[in-house]
């Protein structure tokens, strides 16, 4: 069974409703962005920085797939 709750980072967790492979992609992004905001600055990413790379990525994704956002 998938969680619907994930953590991100110590500071940051992320929530789902819908479906669970795109959760699985944006945990998965999410980290990645976490972990390497974290080897330039030695800090995890304030909440707004992480929540505005996530929403960016997302949304190119779908226009390049002609969907709307």
């Amino acid at each position: 069974m998938l969680d619907k709750v994930a953590v991100i980072c110590p500071h940051i967790g992320i929530v789902y409703s819908g479906m669970g492979p795109d959760f699985r992609v944006l945990i998965a992004k999410a980290r990645k962005s976490a972990q390497a905001y974290w080897k330039i600055y030695g800090e995890y990413p304030p909440t707004r920085v992480l929540t505005q790379e996530i929403a960016t990525g997302h949304a190119s994704k779908r226009r390049s797939q002609g969907m709307s956002s």
